[in-house]
């Protein structure tokens, strides 16, 4: 599902989950905004909300991996 950047967050949390991740920002136009829109929305949210350390904004073509024994 897509969603802005405020609502992808209030998912995050309402949901409890214990990262998140967005995926395949940037790579493609979906809506008349700039296509860094999403991006810089969602830092502004997590440099100032409160408990986003655990939202991982990865660099385009970049990979991360979970430690199974942290989850």
């Amino acid at each position: 599902m897509h969603m802005n950047a405020k609502h992808a967050v209030m998912a995050y949390r309402l949901l409890q989950a214990r990262y998140m991740i967005p995926i395949h920002w940037g790579s493609y136009q979906l809506s008349k905004d700039p296509l860094e829109t999403p991006y810089l929305e969602l830092m502004k949210i997590k440099n100032t909300a409160p408990n986003t350390e655990k939202i991982l904004i990865l660099p385009l073509g970049k990979s991360f991996s979970l430690d199974p024994d942290t989850l």
